[in-house]
Protein backbone atom coordinates (compact mmCIF):
# COMPACT_ATOMS: atom_id res chain seq x y z
CA UNK A 1 0.00 0.00 0.00
CA UNK A 2 1.71 3.36 -0.99
CA UNK A 3 0.13 6.18 0.44
CA UNK A 4 0.77 10.20 0.46
CA UNK A 5 3.60 10.00 3.12
CA UNK A 6 5.91 7.48 1.71
CA UNK A 7 7.14 9.47 -1.21
CA UNK A 8 8.96 11.84 2.11
CA UNK A 9 10.13 8.77 3.09
CA UNK A 10 11.99 8.34 -0.16
CA UNK A 11 13.93 12.04 -0.01
CA UNK A 12 16.06 13.93 2.20
CA UNK A 13 14.20 15.10 5.04
CA UNK A 14 12.47 18.24 4.47
CA UNK A 15 13.76 18.54 0.32
CA UNK A 16 10.18 17.24 -1.42
CA UNK A 17 8.81 19.67 -3.24
CA UNK A 18 5.13 19.05 -4.39
CA UNK A 19 3.66 20.33 -7.25
CA UNK A 20 0.31 21.14 -8.41
CA UNK A 21 -1.54 20.39 -5.36
CA UNK A 22 -5.04 21.19 -5.94
CA UNK A 23 -5.44 19.14 -8.86
CA UNK A 24 -5.51 15.56 -9.40
CA UNK A 25 -5.53 13.88 -5.87
CA UNK A 26 -5.00 10.31 -6.68
CA UNK A 27 -1.41 11.35 -7.82
CA UNK A 28 1.33 13.19 -5.47
CA UNK A 29 4.11 14.88 -7.86
CA UNK A 30 7.18 17.09 -7.17
CA UNK A 31 11.09 17.24 -7.14
CA UNK A 32 13.75 16.47 -4.24
CA UNK A 33 17.28 15.56 -3.20
CA UNK A 34 18.67 12.27 -2.83
CA UNK A 35 21.78 12.31 -1.46
CA UNK A 36 23.49 15.14 -4.12
CA UNK A 37 21.39 14.28 -6.63
CA UNK A 38 17.71 15.87 -7.72
CA UNK A 39 15.28 13.45 -8.76
CA UNK A 40 11.66 14.30 -9.55
CA UNK A 41 8.83 11.45 -8.75
CA UNK A 42 5.13 10.37 -8.87
CA UNK A 43 2.51 8.54 -6.45
CA UNK A 44 -0.11 7.01 -6.62
CA UNK A 45 -2.08 7.15 -3.18
CA UNK A 46 -4.35 4.35 -2.62
CA UNK A 47 -6.05 6.77 -0.12
CA UNK A 48 -7.26 8.51 -2.55
CA UNK A 49 -10.13 7.34 -5.26
CA UNK A 50 -7.32 3.85 -4.98
CA UNK A 51 -4.89 5.68 -6.87
CA UNK A 52 -7.53 5.88 -9.60
CA UNK A 53 -5.64 6.70 -12.89
CA UNK A 54 -7.23 9.86 -14.19
CA UNK A 55 -6.69 12.58 -16.70
CA UNK A 56 -6.33 14.89 -13.99
CA UNK A 57 -3.40 12.28 -12.67
CA UNK A 58 -1.83 11.56 -15.73
CA UNK A 59 -1.43 15.60 -16.44
CA UNK A 60 0.48 15.66 -13.38
CA UNK A 61 2.58 12.38 -14.19
CA UNK A 62 3.43 13.82 -17.79
CA UNK A 63 4.32 17.24 -16.18
CA UNK A 64 6.86 15.23 -14.04
CA UNK A 65 8.62 13.82 -16.81
CA UNK A 66 8.83 16.73 -18.95
CA UNK A 67 10.63 18.23 -16.04
CA UNK A 68 12.49 15.72 -15.70
CA UNK A 69 13.68 15.38 -18.89
CA UNK A 70 14.39 18.75 -19.53
CA UNK A 71 16.52 18.77 -16.35
CA UNK A 72 18.02 15.67 -17.51
CA UNK A 73 17.62 14.26 -14.06
CA UNK A 74 15.53 10.37 -12.88
CA UNK A 75 12.12 9.82 -12.76
CA UNK A 76 10.52 7.57 -9.60
CA UNK A 77 7.67 6.37 -9.75
CA UNK A 78 5.41 4.74 -6.89
CA UNK A 79 2.62 3.00 -7.73
CA UNK A 80 -0.53 1.56 -6.46
CA UNK A 81 -3.75 1.79 -8.50
CA UNK A 82 -6.64 -0.17 -8.59
CA UNK A 83 -7.17 0.80 -12.56
CA UNK A 84 -8.96 3.77 -14.03
CA UNK A 85 -11.13 6.44 -12.85
CA UNK A 86 -14.53 4.38 -14.45
CA UNK A 87 -16.63 7.54 -15.04
CA UNK A 88 -13.73 9.35 -17.65
CA UNK A 89 -14.21 6.14 -20.04
CA UNK A 90 -12.02 7.03 -23.20
CA UNK A 91 -10.57 10.24 -22.25
CA UNK A 92 -8.85 8.24 -19.55
CA UNK A 93 -7.88 5.53 -21.90
CA UNK A 94 -6.37 8.25 -24.29
CA UNK A 95 -4.71 9.91 -21.13
CA UNK A 96 -3.01 6.85 -20.17
CA UNK A 97 -1.60 6.51 -24.01
CA UNK A 98 0.14 10.19 -23.44
CA UNK A 99 1.64 8.82 -20.75
CA UNK A 100 3.31 6.07 -21.97
CA UNK A 101 4.64 7.54 -24.82
CA UNK A 102 6.11 10.12 -23.05
CA UNK A 103 7.81 7.23 -20.50
CA UNK A 104 8.30 5.29 -23.55
CA UNK A 105 10.63 8.25 -25.05
CA UNK A 106 12.04 9.10 -21.43
CA UNK A 107 13.62 5.17 -21.24
CA UNK A 108 15.91 6.54 -23.98
CA UNK A 109 17.02 9.41 -21.93
CA UNK A 110 17.18 9.84 -18.19
CA UNK A 111 17.19 6.90 -15.66
CA UNK A 112 13.77 5.58 -14.45
CA UNK A 113 12.80 3.58 -11.49
CA UNK A 114 9.28 1.95 -10.79
CA UNK A 115 8.07 0.47 -7.34
CA UNK A 116 5.06 -1.16 -6.77
CA UNK A 117 4.21 -0.72 -3.54
CA UNK A 118 0.60 -1.97 -3.41
CA UNK A 119 -1.90 -3.16 -6.71
CA UNK A 120 -0.87 -2.58 -10.25
CA UNK A 121 -4.14 -2.75 -12.45
CA UNK A 122 -4.49 -3.17 -15.78
CA UNK A 123 -2.12 -1.04 -18.08
CA UNK A 124 0.17 0.62 -15.26
CA UNK A 125 1.87 -2.59 -15.47
CA UNK A 126 2.60 -1.34 -19.00
CA UNK A 127 4.18 1.71 -17.52
CA UNK A 128 6.38 -0.09 -14.80
CA UNK A 129 8.15 -1.70 -17.67
CA UNK A 130 9.17 1.47 -19.78
CA UNK A 131 11.73 1.75 -16.36
CA UNK A 132 15.60 0.58 -15.82
CA UNK A 133 14.67 -0.52 -12.66
CA UNK A 134 11.40 -2.30 -11.39
CA UNK A 135 10.82 -3.16 -7.88
CA UNK A 136 7.74 -5.18 -6.40
CA UNK A 137 7.54 -7.66 -4.31
CA UNK A 138 9.32 -6.10 -1.70
CA UNK A 139 9.24 -4.19 1.73
CA UNK A 140 8.80 -0.80 0.46
CA UNK A 141 11.74 0.17 3.14
CA UNK A 142 13.80 -2.59 0.74
CA UNK A 143 12.75 -0.91 -2.47
CA UNK A 144 14.03 2.76 -0.98
CA UNK A 145 16.92 1.56 0.04
CA UNK A 146 17.91 0.10 -3.59
CA UNK A 147 16.32 3.24 -5.20
CA UNK A 148 18.53 5.35 -2.76
CA UNK A 149 21.86 3.41 -4.15
CA UNK A 150 20.90 3.21 -8.20
CA UNK A 151 20.32 6.74 -7.28
CA UNK A 152 23.84 7.48 -5.98
CA UNK A 153 25.81 5.58 -8.47
CA UNK A 154 23.33 5.56 -11.75
CA UNK A 155 23.95 8.15 -14.14
CA UNK A 156 20.83 9.95 -14.12
CA UNK A 157 20.87 10.73 -17.79
CA UNK A 158 22.18 9.35 -21.10
CA UNK A 159 25.14 11.93 -22.26
CA UNK A 160 26.14 12.22 -18.56
CA UNK A 161 29.67 9.96 -18.07
CA UNK A 162 29.87 7.56 -14.91
CA UNK A 163 31.64 8.80 -11.71
CA UNK A 164 34.47 7.03 -10.64
CA UNK A 165 33.94 7.03 -6.84
CA UNK A 166 36.33 7.35 -4.18
CA UNK A 167 37.86 4.09 -2.88
CA UNK A 168 40.65 3.31 -0.38
CA UNK A 169 40.76 -0.35 -1.52
CA UNK A 170 43.79 -1.06 -3.43
CA UNK A 171 43.75 -1.12 -6.84
CA UNK A 172 46.66 -4.10 -6.87
CA UNK A 173 44.52 -6.14 -4.01
CA UNK A 174 44.84 -9.94 -5.01
CA UNK A 175 42.03 -11.98 -5.13
CA UNK A 176 43.62 -15.05 -2.82
CA UNK A 177 41.68 -18.00 -3.08
CA UNK A 178 39.32 -17.14 -5.43
CA UNK A 179 39.34 -19.59 -7.52
CA UNK A 180 37.23 -21.60 -5.02
CA UNK A 181 34.19 -19.46 -5.97
CA UNK A 182 34.37 -20.76 -9.67
CA UNK A 183 30.81 -22.13 -8.74
CA UNK A 184 29.36 -19.04 -7.76
CA UNK A 185 29.89 -16.03 -10.08
CA UNK A 186 27.97 -13.71 -7.58
CA UNK A 187 30.98 -14.28 -4.87
CA UNK A 188 33.47 -14.11 -7.45
CA UNK A 189 32.19 -10.53 -8.50
CA UNK A 190 32.30 -9.46 -4.97
CA UNK A 191 35.47 -10.39 -3.90
CA UNK A 192 36.92 -8.50 -7.66
CA UNK A 193 34.47 -5.47 -6.89
CA UNK A 194 36.00 -2.31 -4.75
CA UNK A 195 35.05 -3.23 -1.03
CA UNK A 196 32.90 -6.48 -2.26
CA UNK A 197 30.33 -3.72 -3.34
CA UNK A 198 27.94 -5.36 -5.27
CA UNK A 199 24.23 -4.17 -6.23
CA UNK A 200 22.46 -6.77 -8.07
CA UNK A 201 19.21 -6.33 -10.17
CA UNK A 202 16.59 -8.74 -11.24
CA UNK A 203 18.12 -11.17 -8.01
CA UNK A 204 14.22 -13.07 -7.66
CA UNK A 205 14.85 -14.16 -11.15
CA UNK A 206 17.37 -16.60 -13.13
CA UNK A 207 19.87 -17.92 -10.20
CA UNK A 208 21.88 -19.37 -12.72
CA UNK A 209 23.49 -15.84 -13.99
CA UNK A 210 24.09 -12.90 -11.44
CA UNK A 211 23.26 -9.12 -13.24
CA UNK A 212 24.28 -5.85 -11.62
CA UNK A 213 26.58 -3.50 -10.47
CA UNK A 214 30.37 -3.47 -9.15
CA UNK A 215 32.87 -0.73 -8.43
CA UNK A 216 36.79 -1.57 -9.81
CA UNK A 217 39.15 1.21 -9.07
CA UNK A 218 36.47 3.37 -8.31
CA UNK A 219 34.43 3.06 -11.38
CA UNK A 220 30.92 1.75 -11.99
CA UNK A 221 30.33 -0.98 -14.61
CA UNK A 222 27.73 -3.31 -15.61
CA UNK A 223 28.60 -6.81 -14.67
CA UNK A 224 26.77 -10.28 -14.89
CA UNK A 225 28.45 -14.04 -13.99
CA UNK A 226 27.47 -17.32 -14.26
CA UNK A 227 26.79 -19.62 -11.20
CA UNK A 228 25.97 -23.21 -10.83
CA UNK A 229 22.68 -24.34 -9.07
CA UNK A 230 20.97 -27.63 -8.41
CA UNK A 231 19.24 -27.23 -12.12
CA UNK A 232 22.95 -26.61 -13.31
CA UNK A 233 24.54 -23.89 -14.89
CA UNK A 234 22.90 -23.47 -18.49
CA UNK A 235 21.33 -20.29 -18.62
CA UNK A 236 17.77 -19.90 -19.13
CA UNK A 237 14.78 -18.15 -20.96
CA UNK A 238 14.36 -15.47 -17.96
CA UNK A 239 18.37 -15.44 -17.57
CA UNK A 240 19.00 -14.36 -21.16
CA UNK A 241 15.82 -11.32 -20.55
CA UNK A 242 17.81 -10.82 -17.47
CA UNK A 243 21.35 -10.15 -19.10
CA UNK A 244 19.23 -8.39 -22.23
CA UNK A 245 18.03 -5.72 -19.74
CA UNK A 246 21.77 -5.23 -18.12
CA UNK A 247 23.31 -4.86 -21.29
CA UNK A 248 20.73 -2.17 -22.61
CA UNK A 249 21.24 -0.67 -19.36
CA UNK A 250 24.96 -1.07 -19.83
CA UNK A 251 24.79 0.76 -23.39
CA UNK A 252 22.46 3.56 -22.15
CA UNK A 253 24.71 4.99 -19.30
CA UNK A 254 27.62 3.82 -21.18
CA UNK A 255 29.05 1.57 -18.24
CA UNK A 256 31.67 -1.25 -19.13
CA UNK A 257 30.56 -4.42 -18.81
CA UNK A 258 32.35 -7.39 -16.97
CA UNK A 259 31.29 -10.87 -17.26
CA UNK A 260 32.86 -14.25 -15.50
CA UNK A 261 31.80 -16.88 -17.47
CA UNK A 262 31.41 -20.33 -16.47
CA UNK A 263 28.07 -22.02 -18.09
CA UNK A 264 27.33 -25.68 -19.39
CA UNK A 265 25.66 -23.67 -22.15
CA UNK A 266 21.97 -22.23 -22.94
CA UNK A 267 19.34 -23.94 -21.45
CA UNK A 268 17.53 -26.79 -24.29
CA UNK A 269 14.71 -28.02 -22.09
CA UNK A 270 12.57 -24.84 -22.96
CA UNK A 271 10.34 -24.02 -25.51
CA UNK A 272 13.32 -23.26 -28.61
CA UNK A 273 11.11 -20.82 -30.69
CA UNK A 274 11.53 -18.81 -27.60
CA UNK A 275 14.93 -19.29 -26.50
CA UNK A 276 15.85 -18.40 -30.50
CA UNK A 277 14.00 -15.00 -30.02
CA UNK A 278 15.21 -13.96 -26.72
CA UNK A 279 19.08 -14.67 -27.93
CA UNK A 280 18.62 -12.79 -30.70
CA UNK A 281 17.38 -9.93 -28.55
CA UNK A 282 20.70 -10.40 -26.52
CA UNK A 283 22.65 -10.20 -29.56
CA UNK A 284 20.77 -7.47 -30.77
CA UNK A 285 21.64 -5.70 -27.12
CA UNK A 286 25.45 -6.20 -27.09
CA UNK A 287 25.91 -4.86 -30.61
CA UNK A 288 24.09 -1.73 -30.05
CA UNK A 289 25.69 -1.23 -26.87
CA UNK A 290 29.29 -0.05 -27.86
CA UNK A 291 30.50 0.43 -24.78
CA UNK A 292 33.65 -1.62 -23.38
CA UNK A 293 33.01 -5.50 -22.96
CA UNK A 294 35.79 -7.03 -20.92
CA UNK A 295 35.54 -11.37 -20.42
CA UNK A 296 36.86 -13.82 -17.59
CA UNK A 297 36.08 -17.52 -18.67
CA UNK A 298 36.82 -18.98 -15.26
CA UNK A 299 35.26 -21.89 -16.06
CA UNK A 300 34.08 -24.33 -18.95
CA UNK A 301 31.88 -22.61 -21.24
CA UNK A 302 29.88 -25.01 -24.25
CA UNK A 303 28.31 -24.47 -27.23
CA UNK A 304 25.61 -21.44 -28.13
CA UNK A 305 27.12 -19.97 -25.11
CA UNK A 306 30.55 -18.80 -25.92
CA UNK A 307 29.07 -17.59 -29.13
CA UNK A 308 27.05 -15.50 -27.81
CA UNK A 309 28.36 -14.09 -24.03
CA UNK A 310 32.07 -14.10 -25.37
CA UNK A 311 32.06 -13.98 -28.90
CA UNK A 312 34.41 -11.25 -30.29
CA UNK A 313 32.33 -10.46 -33.19
CA UNK A 314 29.29 -9.16 -30.75
CA UNK A 315 29.65 -9.40 -27.33
CA UNK A 316 33.23 -9.10 -26.36
CA UNK A 317 36.58 -6.71 -26.36
CA UNK A 318 39.09 -8.35 -24.19
CA UNK A 319 39.13 -11.74 -22.80
CA UNK A 320 41.23 -12.97 -20.04
CA UNK A 321 41.44 -16.94 -19.17
CA UNK A 322 42.26 -18.45 -15.55
CA UNK A 323 44.49 -21.52 -15.97
CA UNK A 324 41.64 -23.95 -15.35
CA UNK A 325 39.69 -22.34 -18.01
CA UNK A 326 37.75 -24.51 -21.27
CA UNK A 327 35.70 -24.43 -24.31
CA UNK A 328 34.05 -26.79 -26.03
CA UNK A 329 31.91 -26.50 -28.88
CA UNK A 330 30.35 -29.74 -27.09
CA UNK A 331 30.50 -31.98 -24.09
CA UNK A 332 34.58 -32.63 -24.57
CA UNK A 333 33.50 -36.72 -24.46
CA UNK A 334 31.22 -36.49 -26.84
CA UNK A 335 33.61 -34.83 -28.88
CA UNK A 336 36.34 -36.75 -28.76
CA UNK A 337 33.75 -39.92 -29.84
CA UNK A 338 33.00 -37.85 -32.83
CA UNK A 339 36.75 -37.48 -33.93
CA UNK A 340 38.20 -40.70 -32.67
CA UNK A 341 34.97 -43.22 -33.00
CA UNK A 342 33.93 -45.33 -30.19
CA UNK A 343 36.01 -45.04 -27.05
CA UNK A 344 37.11 -48.08 -25.12
CA UNK A 345 36.00 -47.51 -21.71
CA UNK A 346 39.86 -47.83 -20.26
CA UNK A 347 41.16 -44.81 -22.70
CA UNK A 348 37.91 -42.95 -22.54
CA UNK A 349 39.84 -40.09 -19.72
CA UNK A 350 42.48 -40.47 -21.95
CA UNK A 351 41.13 -39.26 -25.24
CA UNK A 352 38.81 -36.44 -23.76
CA UNK A 353 41.82 -35.39 -22.24
CA UNK A 354 43.69 -35.65 -25.54
CA UNK A 355 41.00 -34.17 -27.58
CA UNK A 356 40.62 -30.92 -24.92
CA UNK A 357 44.52 -30.43 -24.56
CA UNK A 358 44.68 -29.69 -28.50
CA UNK A 359 41.25 -27.90 -28.83
CA UNK A 360 39.92 -26.30 -25.79
CA UNK A 361 41.76 -25.42 -23.16
CA UNK A 362 42.96 -21.84 -21.98
CA UNK A 363 46.54 -22.16 -23.59
CA UNK A 364 45.18 -23.28 -26.78
CA UNK A 365 42.45 -20.19 -26.93
CA UNK A 366 45.04 -17.61 -26.43
CA UNK A 367 47.02 -19.13 -28.87
CA UNK A 368 44.62 -19.05 -31.24
CA UNK A 369 43.99 -15.53 -30.63
CA UNK A 370 40.50 -15.94 -28.41
CA UNK A 371 42.01 -15.33 -25.05
CA UNK A 372 44.07 -11.79 -24.79
CA UNK A 373 45.49 -13.42 -22.06
CA UNK A 374 45.73 -16.47 -19.80
CA UNK A 375 45.97 -15.08 -16.16
CA UNK A 376 46.54 -16.47 -12.06
CA UNK A 377 42.87 -16.35 -10.67
CA UNK A 378 44.21 -14.15 -8.13
CA UNK A 379 45.34 -11.48 -10.41
CA UNK A 380 41.26 -11.00 -11.89
CA UNK A 381 40.88 -8.01 -10.18
CA UNK A 382 44.09 -6.57 -11.37
CA UNK A 383 43.91 -6.92 -15.00
CA UNK A 384 40.07 -5.93 -14.83
CA UNK A 385 41.01 -2.64 -13.50
CA UNK A 386 43.89 -2.23 -16.04
CA UNK A 387 41.73 -3.25 -18.78
CA UNK A 388 39.19 -1.19 -17.77
CA UNK A 389 41.89 1.89 -17.93
CA UNK A 390 42.53 1.56 -21.57
CA UNK A 391 39.16 2.68 -22.20
CA UNK A 392 39.13 5.51 -19.73
CA UNK A 393 38.46 7.83 -22.82
CA UNK A 394 34.84 6.00 -23.16
CA UNK A 395 34.09 7.35 -19.96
Amino acid sequence: MVTRKDIEHLFDRGSFMEMEKSRGSSVVSGYGRIGDRMVYAFLQDSEKEGGAFSVAAASKIIDVYKLALKAKVPVVGLLDSTGYLIDEGAEALNAFSEVYALANTARESILQIMIVGGKCMGQMVSLASTADFFFRDMEMSEAFEKTKELIKVMPPAKGILPEQFDTSDDLNRLNTGIEKLVDSGRDVLKEISDDGFLLETDQDKAPELTTGFIKINGLMVAAMANNKTEKGSRVSLEGLDKARKLVETAGKFKLGLVKISNTEGIALTEDQNMMVSASGKLWDAFTKAKVPMIDVITGSVVGGAYSLFNGRGTSTDLTFAWKTAKVNIIGARQAAEILYGPLDPANVEQKTAEYENTHSIAEVLEEKGLVDKVIEPEETRKYLAGALETYANVF
